[in-house]
């Protein structure tokens, strides 16, 4: 099962909640099983990763580049470059170990470290996202339109069970 652009947003606070003392890990997997959806096991994963990357320590179960990158982000937009430090530290030492276990080179993982060093080699780049390209906003997932429409939070209360009608042009104005 694929694991959402929301999921993964939920998936992080929860983490950070659990890791600040907020929750307990058994709570914080319970409510991204009950509540958003991830499996068990995903969730738990979500929320040792997200520990592992705040202490700059090697972690065993990876998640997706695009995962990692939001994680990444939202560390260093809530914890400047010492954050980004001892994240990429941790993604580094990921990335090692699970390179030297399965005999693969692991390029998105190591796209994002290259992406985000370049930030803390700039002096003048802040924790502000850069700009998106055309690129950027190519789907890399197929979602559901029930979970599109969620992800964006139209309203469905009053649709009866049955979608609004409109035309596949119209979709072009959200891609």
């Amino acid at each position: 099962m694929e694991i959402s652009d929301a999921q993964i947003v939920h998936a992080y606070e929860i983490a950070k909640q659990v890791f600040n003392g907020q929750f307990s890990t058994s709570r914080g997997i319970e409510v991204l099983h009950l509540e958003h959806g991830l499996n068990e096991a995903s969730a738990g994963d979500f929320i040792n990763d997200y520990k592992y990357l705040r202490r700059g320590q090697v972690f065993h179960r990876t998640m997706s580049a695009s995962a990692m990158r939001y994680f990444i982000e939202q560390i260093f937009a809530e914890h400047d470059s010492s954050g980004l430090n001892l994240a990429l530290a941790s993604l580094r030492l990921h990335i090692q170990y699970y390179e030297g276990h399965t005999k693969t080179t692991m390029h998105r993982m190591r796209s994002v470290v290259d992406e985000f060093e370049l930030r803390i080699d700039s002096p003048t780049q802040s924790a502000t996202p850069r700009a998106h390209t055309r690129e950027d906003l190519r789907p890399t997932t197929k979602l559901l339109v029930k979970s599109v429409v969620e992800l964006v939070n139209i309203k469905t209360d009053d649709w009866k069970g049955e979608l609004p009608s409109f035309h596949y042009t119209d979709l072009s104005l959200i891609i």
